[in-house]
């Protein structure tokens, strides 16, 4: 366990066990290391500051603003907790690695570290995000094996609209719930770039103020060399156009076609379709130019689409009316089992698939899924599996 003080008292981190529920205390026959600052020094422990029992409760402050990561070995309910760090956000902290932050000491086992420079983390204490403000972390000991990301955020700002999970070896970004608990599932497999110590990173999205009413933006595939992208406006006045953007990874984002604006008083509709894209993923947003020289901007929109670089593709995303279309391209024939995981880790569906290469297929669901995330296992009859994240309506 990691401790950082946080005003009057601290936060431990990864918690969990006897540090469950806000413990904060030395427990009796503990061992533990204090960071000293300049020269060694001493450590004096009066008898007034000893609590009763051993599990002394110390609350921790409702208006803390922190996001908590958790590395767990495997997934569901029997992942267990192999490590974590946690980001403390005020603009009276510093973004500079310094005294006020937890170093990372070395042990065995799976690791995960926030990187600050040339130093690595337990516990950082920085400045409120800021737009594509980034938090980098370093991963260290992973083996061949399905790991879990937990994230926990709490008393994230109003303005920051998205949080994201960059992967850069599959080259994906997937969201963060910025308030409350969410996970997200990764492999390691024998490619050494999956287990890179550099694999992950935190993108914080900001939402600028808006002088129009956007009520809705919706991305889809459309077929495999088209996305639609939609967005509806509730009530609009004086804009001169709209810039449709788009982004692989949330940075930056770049021009890719501009429609006028109809300027009717209330409820319209936008469409446009691109015809021009590459990658496995893509982001989309919508700029409202306004006469008098302001900007404002949609939510963004995410898209998995298809790729002939893709082993397999699930498409589209969001998945509507309960069906996911799959389509493998390069893979081996024979068969594949399909698996839905909800964010508890609770397996909610299970397909058995016989397919031959190169083939694509249908999937219907089951009626009782819920809309909500979920994960997209599948895994071919050797054992491979490819892990996608669905946002099922």
């Amino acid at each position: 366990q990691t401790f950082i003080a946080m005003g009057t008292t601290y936060f431990a981190v990864p918690g969990g066990g006897s540090y469950s529920g806000g413990n904060t205390n030395i427990e009796s026959g503990q061992a533990f290391l204090v960071r000293a600052v300049g020269s060694p020094g001493t450590l004096t422990f009066e008898e007034n500051n000893k609590v009763n029992g051993s599990a002394m409760v110390a609350r921790t402050s409702d208006q803390l603003s922190y996001l908590k990561t958790i590395l767990k070995n495997g997934t569901g309910s029997s992942a267990a907790v192999m490590d974590g760090v946690v980001n403390l956000f005020d603009n009276n902290f510093s973004n500079e690695a310094d005294i006020h932050d937890a170093l990372k000491l070395v042990r065995a086992g799976e690791t995960v570290s926030i990187k600050n420079g040339n130093k690595f983390l337990a516990a950082e204490q920085r400045q409120l995000p800021s737009e594509n403000d980034s938090i980098l972390f370093a991963l260290g000991q992973l083996r061949q094996q399905t790991y879990q990301f937990e994230f926990t955020a709490r008393n994230i700002p109003a303005n920051v609209s998205m949080i994201f999970l960059k992967d850069t070896y599959l080259g994906t970004l997937s969201q963060i719930e910025s308030a409350g608990t969410s996970t997200i599932n990764f492999a390691v497999n024998a490619d050494p770039n999956s287990s890179a110590t550099n694999r992950f990173r935190i993108i914080f999205k900001y939402a600028a103020a808006s002088p129009v009413s956007f009520t809705e933006i919706k991305a889809k595939q459309k077929t495999e060399k088209v996305i639609t992208v939609d967005w509806k406006v509730a009530t609009e006045s004086g804009v001169a156009f709209y810039t449709i953007e788009r982004s692989e990874d949330g940075s930056p984002f770049e021009s890719i076609g501009t429609q006028r604006a109809v300027n009717n008083v209330r409820d319209n509709v936008y469409t446009f379709d691109d015809r021009n894209f590459t990658g496995t993923q893509l982001l989309y947003r919508i700029k409202a130019n306004v006469t008098t020289g302001n900007v404002s901007y949609t939510a963004i929109a995410k898209v998995d689409i298809l790729s002939g670089n893709n082993e397999i593709s699930i498409y589209p995303n969001p998945v509507v009316n309960k069906t996911l279309n799959i389509h493998f391209n390069n893979s081996e024939a024979g068969v594949y089992h399909v698996e839905l995981m909800n964010k508890e880790g609770k397996k909610v569906f299970r397909k058995t698939i016989n397919i031959t290469a190169g083939a694509h297929t249908s999937t219907v669901l089951n009626q009782h899924i819920v809309p909500g995330t979920y994960d997209c296992i599948i895994t071919n009859q050797s054992g491979k599996s490819q892990v996608q994240s669905l946002l099922i309506l």
